[in-house]
């Protein structure tokens, strides 16, 4: 196995092979520059047909093309706005490695929670443990990959999508590849589970994996040696670090444009572009910050035995840190944003979808009038602007990320945050920490909404409310009876 020695701090060195200066060239096992302009079942079909015939395992067309059909079904629900077949070609760039990709089509082919059912070929090959109330013990493959797992239970089966792709994968593979390449492919998949803390024990998710390919080698006597296990588990170790490449990045837009497209999958609300609500923005966002305060950069990129180095781990750690602090602040200053729009909703009528606040999304070639066409540009000479700017590296990348826009375009959100930016420019990091702090933002009530905004600048609140009064016009009158008692707050 081509497997690199070190990663470099630019997360597309995740994906190159220190041992094999042809990772990146055209020849390259995975796809060549001429495959770009192909469908993706094509690119499928011949990333498969590589796969295969590096491993010297004969496969009829109609075989690959039926594997090809079943990984792009599998990831172009309309609910993966995320986890889509580009995922799969975005994070296999470079790699050389036959296991590991054929792992890696697969590895995210069931994503029950997002996209809410089975098709009928997922249920044609999972029946039994959807239908069934207790395990098939004489079914090899799926003891094999319980074991690799450590899920014994039918219940907690149906509950890990990693776990479903990768009964799916063996299912699937299984009339032409062996069972000791079966169990790898195996590994690689349950090594995709994101985020897992070290144990009691001290061990980390990859040592108890290679625990748990132990017993499956032993039980079953898949005639792996030790090599041939640790070489399992760094391969692993390879797929599971470019499935969250996106954290060591960087470039802070690729990040939060990773961290954003998520959204609608974790949010289903925001699958309804145009047409969900304030509050529906609103929650994504808390939960997405939450998310970001919650996770811990040593939670996030996988070792084993030295691979990859200490210091090379250290480094994307480093990376990882400064990103989700962008990410904290990108969020909180979004938060604070999305949860003064819902509390101008609340008090002028209540929860409403987001065009009537902010204007329809720039996505059917018509152009109307949007809040950020009435908003007043952040003063850099106000209040805590300078030292927000001047003061914290971080935070400065997030004012030019919310004034200037992330890098992708999505369809549910415009790229632009001015109303985040402008809040930024005038109360500063700490003020936008300290308003959440100490205010009831989520959930709102119309109590906590008018308490919310009697919190802010009064200053603050005027100009965004006049600039919203201009394109919520069902609301005029009551945008007008906002806009004067904040007049005479402002004047006091």
């Amino acid at each position: 196995m081509d497997t690199p020695d070190e990663y470099a701090l630019d997360a597309s060195a995740l994906y190159e092979s220190a041992s094999d200066e042809s990772a990146l060239d055209e020849t390259a096992l995975y796809e060549s520059a001429q495959d770009a302009h192909l469908t993706s079942i094509g690119r499928l079909y011949l990333g498969l047909s590589r796969c295969f015939e590096r491993l010297g395992i004969e496969a009829t067309d109609q075989q690959l093309e039926g594997w090809a059909i079943l990984i792009h079904e599998s990831m172009s629900n309309s609910s993966r706005n995320y986890h889509n077949v580009y995922h799969i070609f975005d994070i296999l760039k470079g790699w050389d490695d036959p296991i590991g990709i054929l792992a890696a089509y697969f590895h995210d082919t069931i994503y029950f929670a997002v996209d809410g059912s089975l098709s009928a070929r997922q249920t044609s090959i999972l029946h039994d443990i959807f239908e069934e109330e207790e395990i098939d013990k004489d079914d090899e493959l799926l003891s094999i990959c319980s074991i690799i797992f450590d899920i014994h239970e039918i219940k907690e089966m149906r509950d890990n999508n990693e776990f479903l792709s990768c009964l799916t994968a063996v299912r699937e593979l299984k009339d032409v590849i062996d069972k000791p390449t079966l169990a790898k492919i195996a590994c690689c998949i349950e090594g995709t589970i994101p985020f897992r803390p070290t144990s009691k024990d001290g061990k980390t998710a990859m040592d108890s994996l290679y625990d748990n390919l132990e017993l499956a080698n032993n039980t079953f006597d898949l005639k792996m040696d030790e090599n041939d296990m640790v070489e399992a588990i760094q391969r692993s170790v390879l797929l599971a670090n470019r499935d969250i490449g996106n954290f060591g990045e960087a470039d802070r837009k690729a990040f939060l444009d990773v961290s954003w497209s998520l959204l609608p999958e974790m949010n289903k609300e925001l699958r309804k572009v145009g047409c969900y609500n304030v509050s529906d923005y609103q929650s994504a966002v808390f939960k997405m910050r939450g998310f970001f305060y919650f996770l811990q950069p040593k939670l996030i990129f996988s070792s084993f035995r030295g691979f990859p180095s200490a210091d090379t781990i250290e480094q994307l750690e480093e990376q990882a840190s400064i990103n989700l602090k962008v990410g904290q602040q990108y969020m909180d200053a979004k938060l604070l944003a999305i949860s003064m729009m819902l509390a101008f909703a609340m008090v002028t009528g209540g929860d409403a979808p987001m065009p009537l606040f902010t204007g329809d999304l720039p996505i059917y070639g018509v152009k109307c009038q949007q809040l950020q066409d009435f908003l007043p540009e952040p003063d850099l000479e106000e209040i805590a602007v300078k030292q927000t700017l001047r003061g914290s590296i971080t935070m400065s990348q997030v004012f030019d990320i919310l004034s200037g826009g992330r890098g992708d375009e999505s369809l549910f959100d415009i790229k632009k945050s001015p109303l985040a930016a402008y809040l930024v420019g005038f109360l500063g990091a700490e003020g936008i920490k300290n308003t959440l702090k100490d205010n009831q933002v989520y959930p709102m009530t119309l109590e906590s909404a008018r308490t919310f905004l009697k919190a802010l600048p009064a200053k603050v609140v005027l100009r965004i409310a006049s600039s919203i009064k201009k394109i919520a016009t069902s609301r005029d009158k009551a945008f007008h009876v906002l806009v004067e008692e904040f007049k005479k707050e402002a004047e006091m």
